[in-house]
Formats: C-alpha cells, sequence, structure tokens
C-alpha cells in the first residue's frame, strides 16, 4: 500500500506544471518599495534568485522593497539566460510596481531588443497599470504608450497584438458583477494562449471526479484497475507509478465492500470448522458454546475472579490488533485452542460468539477469517519468488461474487487488517511448513494473525502474545458441567435434587482423571458429559434419588481410555448400517497408529495411500484379492469413516488425519499396548517396549529433546493410562511414562 508521502513528488511536479501555464498577468503585487538599495547588494540578492526553496524566496522579498533596483533588474531580465531567474525578476518587476514603469517603457521603446524582452515588459506594465496603488498619472503614462505601439504601423505584429490585449485588460471593469465576467475573459484567455495544458487540466479534473465518483457509489469497479498505466500526451511518456495504482485502487472504502460482500460465504465455511471441533456430528444439532477459563497477558478470564469478556475484549484489542501483534493460543491437546481460535474469528467479523452480545467489534471493520491447518507445499519453493503461505490465504478465500482475488489484493487485505490469519495447529505441522510460515510472515504485512499451538513458539521479526486456556478444575469444573447440561437440556427433565447430580457426577469425574495429580481438558469433560446426558435421557421418567445417581454413575466411563472408546461406540450407533464396534475400533487404532508413527509420534496427517495400505493389511481374507482389498479400504476410509462418523480431515492433496488430536493418541496408546499383551513371554513383550522408547528417542530430528517431549506428551499421557486401565506396567514403562505431574516434569 502506497503512503500519502510517496505521493508528493507527484503532487510538486503538478503543481509545477500549472504554475509554468498560468499567465503572468495573474499574479498580484504584494507589496511596494520602501528602500533602497546598493548595486553590491542587488546584485548578490540576484545571484541567488538562481537558487531554489526559501533563499530564492527571501531574496524576492528583498529585491520587491528596493525602489532603485528596477534598472539593474531590466537588465538583468534581458541578458539572464536562466528561465528561472527571468521569471523571478519578472515577479519583482511587477511587486516594485511604478518605480520600475520607466525603465520598462523605454526597453518597449527600444526596437533594438528583442519582442521576447519587449513582450514581458508589456505584460509587467499593465499588471502595474491595473494595480490599486498605481498613480492615475502613472496609469495614463502607461496606456499612452501601449496606444502608440497599437497604431504605430512600423511595429511588429506580435508586439502591436500584445499591445492591444494589454489594453483591453486595463480598461476592462474589475469591480461588482462585472468581476465574474473578467475572470472568465481571463481563463479563455489563458486556454488560447495555452490549449495544451488546458487539455492536461481537463484531464486531469474530469478524471479525478470519476474516480471519487466510482470510490463513493461503485467502490468495486476500482478493483478493476489494471496493474500498470502507461499512456504518451504529445512528447511526454508519462508512467503511473504502481505505488499510486495501489493508492488508487485499495482504499479503506473499496476493502471493506469487498469483505461485506463474502461475510455470509465466509461464516457458512467457519461453521463447517466448528462442525468439525463438535463430538456431536449429526446434523441440526447447534453447537454448544460455553466460556472456557484463559489466561491472557497475566490476566485471568472466566475463573470466576470478576473479569469477563468484556474486559478480555479491550485486552485483546490493545494488545494484539493495535499494536499489530501476533496471538499464540498455546494449551496441551483437548484444551480448546481450535474452539478459542474459532469464536475469535466470529468475533472479529461481528458474528454472534459465546462471549457477551455488548462486546463490540475487535475493529471498527469486519474481518474475513482464513484458517490455515494443513501442510504447504514448500518442496523448492524460494521464499522471495515464491509465498506457499500467500497462495494458500488466496485460495481460502471466497472467489465469488466478482471480482475475484488475487495476490495484491489479498496483500493490501493483509496490511490493513481485513483478513484474520489463523494457523491452527501449528505445532502439528511439518517442519518444512513451519519455517515456511515464519519466514512468511516476516515480509509479508500479516497485521490480523492467530496461531495456536502445543508448545509455545516464538517468531524472530513479529512480537507475539500469549493466551494459555487453562484446565478445569475445582469451581470452575463445576460451573461447566452445569452450563453444559443446562444448554443441552439434560437438567429440565431431571426429577429431584439437580444439584445432587452435577455434584455426584462432578466427583466422579474428577476421580476419573486422577484429579490429584492433572485437571480436566475441555474435551474430556464434554465427552463424559455427552455420557451423562444419555443415561439421564434414558430415566427422565424417574424420581432421581442418591441411590440411582450412585447407579447411574457406574454406567459411564471410569476412564479416559474407556471414555474415548465409548465415544466411537455411540458415533458408530448414530449411523445407518453402521459396521460392527469392533471393526471400527480397529480401523481407527490402526489409522491413529499409522499417523503417528510416521510423524514422530505427534497427531499429523499422512498421505492417504499409507493408510489405505494399513487397513489392507487389517484384511485376512485370502480369498479376496489385492485390488478389491484397496477398494473395500478406500470405502471404509472415505464413505464410512469420513463422511457418515465424521472422525477424519482429508485434504485438498489426500492427507488424512483424525480430527480430534487426543482421540488419535489415545487409539495409538490402546493399539500399542494391546499388541504389548499378546506375546505370551516376558521377553517378547519388553523388546515391544524397548523398540517404542527407541523410535521416541530417535524422532526428534535433532529438535531440542525436551521441545520434542512436550510436543509428544499427549501420547506419552495416553500410554501410561492404557497401562493403567489394562494393569500391565512394567517397571522400566513406570520411569519412562510417569503419571501426572511426573510427566509433565518429564515432557
Amino acid at each position: 500500500m502506497v503512503k500519502p508521502a510517496s505521493l508528493f513528488p507527484v503532487v510538486a511536479i503538478a503543481v509545477r506544471l500549472v504554475a509554468l501555464a498560468i499567465p503572468l498577468p495573474l499574479l498580484a503585487a504584494a507589496s511596494s518599495p520602501t528602500a533602497s538599495c546598493t548595486k553590491p547588494e542587488v546584485s548578490a540578492l540576484i545571484n541567488k534568485l538562481a537558487k531554489e526553496g526559501d533563499e530564492q524566496k527571501k531574496a524576492i522579498t528583498e529585491l520587491s522593497k528596493c525602489s532603485d533596483a528596477a534598472g539593474s533588474l531590466i537588465w538583468e531580465l534581458e541578458n539572464s539566460p536562466n528561465v528561472q531567474v527571468r521569471s523571478a525578476i519578472v515577479n519583482v518587476l511587477e511587486q516594485i510596481g511604478t518605480p520600475a514603469a520607466d525603465g520598462l517603457i523605454g526597453v518597449l521603446d527600444d526596437r533594438n531588443k528583442s519582442e521576447v524582452a519587449r513582450s514581458l515588459a508589456i505584460e509587467i506594465l499593465t499588471d502595474i497599470a491595473q494595480a490599486k496603488k498605481t498613480e492615475s498619472l502613472e496609469k495614463v503614462k502607461i496606456v499612452q504608450q501601449l496606444t502608440e505601439r497599437k497604431v504605430d504601423s512600423q511595429e511588429s505584429a506580435l508586439i502591436r497584438i500584445n499591445a492591444d490585449q494589454a489594453l483591453r485588460q486595463i480598461s476592462a471593469p474589475v469591480s461588482g458583477a462585472s468581476t465574474e465576467g473578467a475572470l472568465v475573459e481571463q481563463i479563455k484567455a489563458w486556454i488560447e494562449k495555452n490549449p495544451k495544458t488546458a487539455i492536461l487540466v481537463v484531464v486531469g479534473v474530469g478524471s479525478a471526479a470519476i474516480y471519487l465518483l466510482a470510490l463513493w457509489l461503485k467502490p468495486l469497479w476500482l478493483l478493476y484497475l489494471p496493474a500498470k498505466i502507461k499512456f504518451k500526451i504529445w512528447v511526454l511518456d508519462i508512467d503511473v507509478p504502481v505505488g499510486v495504482l495501489c493508492w488508487l485502487k485499495y482504499q479503506p472504502r473499496v476493502l471493506n465492500r469487498w469483505v461485506t460482500e463474502r461475510l455470509e460465504v465466509a461464516q457458512a465455511d467457519l461453521e463447517k470448522k466448528e462442525k468439525q471441533l463438535e463430538l456431536n456430528k449429526s446434523e441440526g444439532l447447534s453447537p454448544i458454546y460455553i466460556p472456557i477459563p484463559f489466561s491472557f497477558e497475566k490476566q485471568s478470564f472466566y475463573d470466576n475472579n470478576g473479569n469477563t469478556g468484556e474486559d478480555f475484549a479491550s485486552s485483546l484489542k490493545k494488545e494484539v490488533f493495535e499494536a499489530k501483534d501476533c496471538l499464540v493460543i498455546v494449551g496441551e491437546g483437548g484444551t480448546g485452542k481450535s474452539r478459542l481460535a474459532c469464536q475469535i474469528a466470529r468475533w472479529s467479523a461481528g458474528w454472534k460468539t459465546e462471549f457477551q452480545t455488548q462486546i463490540k467489534p475487535l475493529c471498527k471493520y469486519p474481518m474475513l477469517p482464513v484458517f490455515i491447518s494443513w501442510d504447504l507445499p514448500t518442496s523448492g519453493a524460494e521464499p522471495e519468488e515464491k509465498t506457499p503461505l500467500l497462495t494458500a490465504i488466496l485460495n481460502q478465500l471466497p472467489k465469488t461474487p466478482a471480482p475475484a482475488p488475487n495476490k495484491e489484493l489479498v496483500k493490501a487485505l493483509l496490511e490493513k487488517q481485513r483478513i484474520l490469519v489463523i494457523v491452527d495447529r501449528f505445532s502439528e505441522l511439518g517442519k518444512d511448513t513451519q519455517d515456511q510460515i515464519k519466514k512468511e510472515i516476516e515480509y509479508i504485512p500479516i497485521n490480523a494473525l492467530v496461531i495456536t499451538s502445543r508448545p509455545e513458539e516464538s517468531f524472530s521479526d513479529k512480537r507475539s502474545k500469549q493466551l494459555k486456556p487453562s484446565r478445569l478444575t475445582g469451581l470452575n469444573l463445576a460451573n461447566f458441567i452445569s452450563q453444559y447440561l443446562e444448554q443441552k437440556g439434560t437438567l429440565a427433565h431431571v426429577k429431584g435434587d439437580k444439584n445432587l447430580v452435577i455434584e455426584k457426577f462432578w466427583k466422579n469425574l474428577r476421580n476419573q482423571i486422577d484429579v490429584e495429580l492433572e485437571d480436566a481438558t475441555v474435551l474430556l469433560a464434554r465427552m463424559y458429559l455427552d455420557q451423562v446426558d444419555e443415561v439421564l435421557s434414558n430415566h427422565s421418567s424417574e424420581e432421581l434419588t442418591e441411590e440411582l445417581v450412585e447407579n447411574l454413575t457406574n454406567r459411564i466411563a471410569n476412564s479416559i481410555p474407556e471414555l474415548m472408546e465409548t465415544y466411537l461406540i455411540r458415533l458408530n450407533k448414530a449411523v445407518q448400517d453402521k459396521k460392527s464396534d469392533e471393526n471400527i475400533k480397529k480401523y481407527v487404532q490402526t489409522i491413529a497408529s499409522t499417523c503417528l508413527e510416521c510423524n514422530g509420534y505427534q497427531p499429523k496427517a499422512v498421505p492417504r495411500s499409507k493408510i489405505i495400505e494399513a487397513l489392507v493389511n487389517l484384511d485376512k481374507d485370502d480369498a479376496i484379492d489385492q485390488n478389491q482389498k484397496e477398494d473395500n479400504a478406500l470405502k471404509c476410509l472415505e464413505q464410512y469413516l469420513d463422511k457418515k462418523l465424521k472422525l477424519l480431515e482429508i485434504s485438498d492433496s489426500n492427507r488424512v488425519k483424525i480430527s480430534l488430536d487426543p482421540l488419535a493418541e489415545y487409539f495409538a496408546a490402546l493399539q500399542f499396548v494391546s499388541n504389548c499383551q499378546a506375546p505370551e513371554s516376558e521377553p517378547e513383550r519388553k523388546e515391544l517396549w524397548e523398540k517404542l522408547i527407541s523410535n521416541i528417542d530417535e524422532s526428534d530430528n535433532g529438535k531440542d529433546r525436551l521441545k520434542h517431549l512436550s510436543e509428544i506428551k499427549g501420547f506419552l499421557k495416553a500410554v501410561r493410562k492404557c497401562c493403567d486401565v489394562r494393569r500391565d506396567v512394567p517397571q522400566f514403562v513406570a520411569v519412562y511414562f510417569p503419571r501426572g505431574e511426573s510427566c509433565s516434569k518429564v515432557c
């Protein structure tokens, strides 16, 4: 985007061209001379007229006060080859006025002088005669000399014409209603004298009027301006600078209109993203929004400390968007990072969010949210020539209505904060993609940027502010349970003491996640409460006593691995023509294991071909040929797991991952622990564990070991919890996969 300062040279050139086209008679006399100057002083001041700027202006002012400088100035006017000096001398003589008249008349009478000098003398004498300070006798004297030149048959035609025009100008009335007519006559005369300059002025004024009219009525038309404009007027080749064109095309009014016309499409895309984050993916169900506690810039919000969403809005607007910094949302898998990013996206676009409705938008204008959650095609890309991140942002923007976006428009939208870029699951992206994103944000002006990541991330040329979702503890967990069951409509059908229900299930959830060692994530709490809703809905007609609540509690999964398996079974139960639960478990475990083993035990995407190969290896039916097995695996992957269960995310480049990261980590852990229990001999089992530990140690790819362990902490915890459920924890595994706080310290 071009800055106003870059237009100054263009404006300066235009002003100079117009100034040269203005007829000299329009230059008014400013003041009368009041002092005399010596010849050396006059000579020194005349030399300064060749300079520019304040020094020349000061010299003109000083010379105009020298009543006896007229002779020297007239001689210099005749003999100086410098056009700038001659133009300045004309200005000075007009300001000196009457004392210069005699010398100018002498120039006019001398036919040995050039016609240019004599014509300048006529113009200056005309201004002196029209000046209010000129005495009547002096004016009569000037008119007499001009009349003689007009009627002298021996005089040259140019001098006679100039003398005639001067007499008309002097005799024209200049007061009252005739002032407007005199101005019109002067303009006509100037146009006749400077037709080319007049055309330039008309074209310039007309173009400006058309531009302003389009900017007001049809701002999007300006986006059809070409990227380069070059034209020729007479001998002038005019090449409009690219910066000027960008400034004309990408005005705030233009960008606002372009964004506004795409908000509806962008909202539908965001709702699809939010649906992927929902546990219950059935059509027609409204998402459940419950504010979760988090900390931002050493302040806590939504955790019963009095700070509300309005306080958060003020902090976020000031610390991030006004400062044009990056917001990094940091937390373990399942803590609600992506959901929080979605809510900020809704907020930035002016859509309804889980925050209070009275909160003002982040900016005066809406922003289009764009999610980047897949690896970029970075192979062979040079940062200065290829911009995969910018291309990905461009591809995510709605293409209709016209005009479609291009890279220059996207850069303008990014710089002016009309696009909110959300890089989701940054830590789960490939290293090449991470490096490319860090490089591009150094030279692409992304001034509204949100990143979600498991470990903390830093960017060399981009200041970042950290937002950290908190785990659900104590009263926060109780409030979450109450609000979730209230929004689900569960408590509305409960007969009996609702507080008893909340308290009982709260205690059970605390025990299930080993609350003495770690706290609940939003994902685990929602999975658990969905089961609570199902159990209570089946007994809505009964009076809930303490004994009945205790019995119902025992029907709910009592461990996190079991919670994950139950969630999968509930999804499978809701579809028609469902496959067996055991087969679905095997498929999901295989996909999860493939994704994690190929990515250093992080829940990242892998090529679809690897998933197909792994699913084919599950089919032990020798009566089916290889092609048929591959077709069956593809149908299972795309038609059942993706379209029916909506468990997967598949990119345009055919990369596959499980949509919920903790789900992938726990099913991969369940697969591994099951494999370890299969061998009967202890050495064989120990060998499998040692192979896993060796693979983990080798999967850091040269990274800092502690950082790598923090990235796979979710998988390490999942392995330990699966061992606890199966009650099969070898001694050396207990050391490498500790529980709770110990695991946090190791990771």
